[in-house]
Formats: C-alpha cells, sequence, structure tokens
C-alpha cells in the first residue's frame, strides 16, 4: 500500500509539472511573453511539496490530488476559451460574474471545442507522465546519481518562489491598482498556476478598495457655476488609430479618410498636429482621461472625480455609447477598467444613458443615439466610445469595405502577411471614417461641436517587421511616434460658429499646440463653461494660461517633449 501510494505520488508530481509547462508554453504560443528559459524552474518545487504531501496523507490523498487537478483545469481551459492564463483579468471576471450568467457560460462551455482540447491536452499529458515514470523506473540504477541534481533543482526552485511569494506579499498589502500597472512586467509571481492566481486576488483586493474611492469622489463632484456654452458636446474616442496611415497626417499615404479629408480641405474640420496619450494601453488611459486628475501629478485618477459626474452634477444630460465598455458587459478585458464603466451604481452617477450591450460593427453602435429632439431640450455631453482599429483588423469592418488587398498594398515590412495585416488595418481606418461620417451628419442640423480623438496610437508596419503596441523600456522615439501620438479633429456645426464665435477662434488658433490627451477634461469644461475646483487652465489648451511646456509623461517613465527633442 505505502509503496503504490508512493508511486502514485511520484508519477502525479510528474503530471502536475508538466501541466505547469505545458500552461506556460500554451501562453507563449498565445504571446503573453513568460520567459521559459528559466521558468520551467519554478514549478520544481511546488511538485515535490505535492509528491511530500501525497505521501504523508496516505488514504486522504484524494483531496490535495483533486484541488491540484482543479487548478491546472481551470487554467489550461481559460488559456483555451480565454487565450489567457490565470490573471487579473479572469479573477474579476468571476468576482463580477452573477448567477444567471454562471448558468449561461456553463451551458456554452459543456459542448465547447475548449473544453473538448482541454481534456484532451490533460489525458495526453497523463499519458506522458505515466511513460515518463515507466522510463524512469527502467533504469533506476542510476537515480543515486541524480538525486544531488535534482536536490539543487528543488532547492533552486524554492529559492525563485520565495520571492515570488514576496512580490505577492507587497501586492496583498497595496491599496493602490496603479502599483499593478507600474509592476505589470515584474515576471517572479507569473510562472506558477498558484501565484497567478494569487496575483489576480491580490488585484481584486486592491480593486475593492478602488471602487469606494471612485464612488467617493463622484458623490463629492462639485460644481461653482454653468454657463452652459455649449449646448451639445459630443466626443467621439477612437481606438488603436496609427495616424500616419491617413494623408490627414501623412500627405503621401493613401486615401484611407476621404470624408475627414474632404471636410478638411474645405476649412470644416480642426486637424491637431501635436496630441500625445500617457499609454498606449486602453483601460489605463480611459482611467487618465475620465478622471480630472493632472496626470503628471503626484495624485492617483481615483483620488479625483470622473469628468462625467462634473456634467452631470452641471446640468447636463450625459449620454454614454461604449462598444467596448458596456453596462454588465462581463468581456473579461474590460474588467481591468476598475468597474469605473459596467458597474451600475457608479455608472447611474456619471451617465443618463449607458448601452448595455456590445455590437459587431461601430455603425450598429450608433442606431441607439437619441432622437435630435433629446439632444436639444436639454444640454447634452454624448460620449461615443468606438471599436475602431482594435485588433484583429479584419473584424472590424464589413465585408464591402474591402478597398485593399494585398495586391494594392505596399510595405517595406512584413512580407505578404505585413501587406495582408496593413490592408487590413487600411480597411478599418476607411469603415471608421464613414462611422464619423454618419456622426457629423446626426448632428450638422444642430449647436454642436465634436471632438474626435483616439485612445492610443498603432503601429502597423511604419518602420519595422511588427503591429500593435509593445511595452519595451526604455521607450524608443519610434514607438512613442506611432503608438503614443493620436489625432485630434475638431468639427463645428454652422450654427455653433455662428452662436459661439469666441470658442470657435479658442478652437481654430490651438490646432499646433502640443496637447496631453488625458487632459481632455479640461477642454470640455472651457467648452461647456463649467466653474470646479479640478479644472486647471494651465492644462486647457483652449485657456490663455495654458503652459505648453507641462511634460507629457508616457507610461510613468519618460516625458515626450524631451525624447522628441
Amino acid at each position: 500500500m505505502c509503496m503504490n501510494i508512493r508511486k502514485l505520488a511520484i508519477c502525479f508530481s510528474i503530471y502536475s509539472y508538466l501541466l505547469c509547462l505545458f500552461a506556460l508554453l500554451l501562453s507563449n504560443i498565445y504571446e503573453i511573453g513568460f520567459d521559459l528559459s528559466y521558468g520551467w524552474l519554478y514549478p520544481i518545487m511546488p511538485c515535490f511539496l505535492l509528491y511530500y504531501i501525497v505521501c504523508r496523507l496516505k488514504r486522504w490523498a484524494w483531496i490535495p490530488v483533486l484541488i491540484v487537478l482543479l487548478l491546472l483545469f481551470g487554467e489550461i481551459f481559460t488559456l483555451y476559451f480565454y487565450y489567457t492564463p490565470y490573471s487579473i483579468h479572469i479573477v474579476q471576471l468571476l468576482i463580477n460574474t452573477n448567477m444567471q450568467e454562471s448558468q449561461g457560460f456553463i451551458r456554452e462551455a459543456v459542448l465547447s471545442k475548449p473544453l473538448l482540447y482541454t481534456m484532451l491536452s490533460m489525458c495526453s499529458i497523463g499519458v506522458i507522465a505515466y511513460g515518463v515514470m515507466f522510463a524512469a523506473q527502467q533504469i533506476k540504477y542510476y537515480w543515486k546519481y541524480a538525486i544531488y541534481p535534482i536536490l539543487a533543482l528543488v532547492i533552486t526552485s524554492a529559492v525563485l518562489l520565495s520571492f515570488s511569494y514576496h512580490t505577492l506579499y507587497e501586492r496583498f498589502q497595496e491599496e493602490d491598482v496603479t502599483y499593478f500597472v507600474l509592476h505589470r512586467d515584474d515576471k517572479p509571481c507569473y510562472f506558477t498556476p498558484l501565484t497567478r492566481l494569487l496575483n489576480g486576488i491580490a488585484y481584486a483586493h486592491a480593486s475593492s478598495f478602488l471602487e469606494e474611492k471612485v464612488k467617493k469622489h463622484l458623490l463629492e463632484a462639485q460644481v461653482e457655476t454653468c454657463s452652459f456654452d455649449s449646448p451639445l458636446i459630443v466626443m467621439v474616442i477612437g481606438e488603436s488609430y496609427d495616424k500616419y496611415h491617413t494623408p490627414l497626417y501623412n500627405s503621401n499615404y493613401r486615401n484611407t479618410t476621404p470624408f475627414l479629408c474632404n471636410l478638411r480641405d474645405k476649412d470644416s474640420l480642426l486637424v491637431y498636429s501635436d496630441v500625445v496619450a500617457p499609454f498606449n494601453l486602453t483601460n489605463e488611459l480611459f482611467h487618465a482621461l475620465f478622471s480630472t486628475c493632472p496626470y503628471d501629478s503626484l495624485g492617483r485618477w481615483y483620488d479625483y472625480p470622473l469628468f462625467p459626474a462634473v456634467f452631470k452634477k452641471a446640468g447636463y444630460k450625459v449620454s454614454f455609447l461604449s462598444n467596448q465598455f458596456a453596462l454588465h458587459n462581463n468581456d473579461i478585458w474590460n474588467h481591468y477598467t476598475g468597474n469605473i464603466f459596467y458597474n451600475p451604481e457608479m455608472s447611474a452617477l456619471q451617465f443618463d444613458y449607458h448601452n448595455s450591450e456590445v455590437y459587431a460593427y461601430d455603425k450598429q453602435l450608433l442606431t441607439l443615439l437619441p432622437d435630435t429632439s433629446a439632444l436639444t431640450s436639454s444640454p447634452h455631453l454624448l460620449i461615443i466610445h468606438l471599436m475602431g482599429q482594435h485588433v484583429s483588423y479584419e473584424q472590424r469592418y464589413p465585408s464591402e469595405y474591402s478597398f485593399y488587398t494585398v495586391e494594392n498594398t505596399e510595405t517595406m515590412f512584413g512580407g505578404y502577411i505585413g501587406k495582408k495585416i496593413v490592408a487590413e488595418y487600411d480597411n478599418s481606418l476607411r469603415y471608421n471614417d464613414d462611422v464619423i461620417r454618419q456622426v457629423i451628419k446626426y448632428i450638422m442640423p444642430l449647436d454642436a461641436v465634436l471632438l474626435y480623438f483616439s485612445d492610443h496610437g498603432e503601429e502597423c508596419y511604419d518602420w519595422r517587421d511588427a503591429f500593435m503596441r509593445t511595452s519595451e523600456s526604455p521607450i524608443p522615439k519610434e514607438v512613442a511616434k506611432y503608438q503614443y501620438e493620436t489625432p485630434l479633429l475638431v468639427f463645428m456645426t454652422e450654427q455653433y460658429t455662428i452662436k459661439h464665435p469666441d470658442l470657435s477662434g479658442d478652437l481654430k488658433a490651438a490646432i499646433h499646440q502640443p496637447i496631453y490627451n488625458s487632459d481632455m477634461s479640461n477642454v470640455l469644461f472651457h467648452l461647456a463653461g463649467i466653474k470646479t475646483s479640478t479644472y486647471y487652465p494651465n492644462r486647457d489648451f483652449l485657456s490663455p494660461l495654458y503652459d505648453p511646456t507641462i511634460p507629457r509623461v508616457l507610461r510613468f517613465e519618460v516625458d515626450y517633449n524631451e525624447l522628441m527633442k
């Protein structure tokens, strides 16, 4: 009996170790980016400890075996289903999923391919583990020579894990989710399923403090006066916009934005030349954008009210149409925003209307636009958040917008694949141009101003064989140019330019100012005539007190102004 338990413990420990390696390998296939050159060492100590526990518990050995099986099964399933291992996103998803959503998920998962792949993977690795143990038994005479190398590996693994758990301890003491952003590249706690899961739980712990802080400042948002200078302000937020893929910013590029270029040529569109985002990730950018916190200060975004709540307190109706952050949306990547959009209570403190579902294409989102009579009955702030050019690019537009193909696309990098991806990206820009055309057509008869900008830029085979966004440190100039620079376009209706000549003049005069897009709340307050303690005229590019020398810090690392000199 004792020998059988020992064999079971050895086999299960080998099995668990191979599953841990498989999860690391699968993560790298999905481009999560774990370093396997030393990552394979981390699971050795836990698997050795598992062997010891199973041997000691004997008849109760099924308990740790079951727990470990569930832990490993769960991670491999999430890798196949969500293309991510245990993470912040997965833990937030679990916490925010209600019973009805859980039942729907189970129904979807039971007959899904990811579940089949998970079971096949675990069975196959089980066979391999048994084969490894059987082979080891055949050469057991030589095992006496392997004792010291195995012991060295166990000790090395234990030392590495001690750093992991020390990092996790520090994270559980943290009440600031920004800490997790600043230290997202700290790898020690990412190399075993348990430490990945605990890291997600630590974030959830910090996030619980954040929710209460955000809610407190939403309730305490104050407005001194409001003159309602602009009765209708429309803010359209794009996604992953490489401005060098349009003749608006690159005169030699093919015309991916015919409508906007036509407006510009008629002097009906203001094209701002020097706009930068503090982050190249949507979630971090939205924190900076919606908070009234000056983002190069020592303050944190959640210690300040969010600008939609200020507008609502001032007497504006606020509508939020988002094709990413819909109310109750349980897409896993949205949970990193810290609940400021999909939490019903916090949404109600900011918005009079917030859509509850997302759509395949951005034009479908526009079907939710309110009747124009609702926009003119009271002052209104309309925020439209698009999916824009988010990867995968070919999914951002219907087939009739396939203007560009490999055959009519040229790129210096990437070969055939590069041409294909650039063609798909440019098609998404062409579709985006038509989406903006529809919004402008919608407000054309009204007294309205529209601001369009992107959350961040995008790299698409512009200067190297690469696309999307990256996290190099230090940030190269080229990365700052393509991934952090964004467009900013302003359209004013005829009524608006006639009724608000001062604001119209201020907007026209500022097209070459250096702008930090996270400071946009100050510009919106200026356009609305809102006086509040969190309005900073030195950060408002329409104000005579604007300070163009304010650092525009990228990812808390480097000042864009200094980097690009």
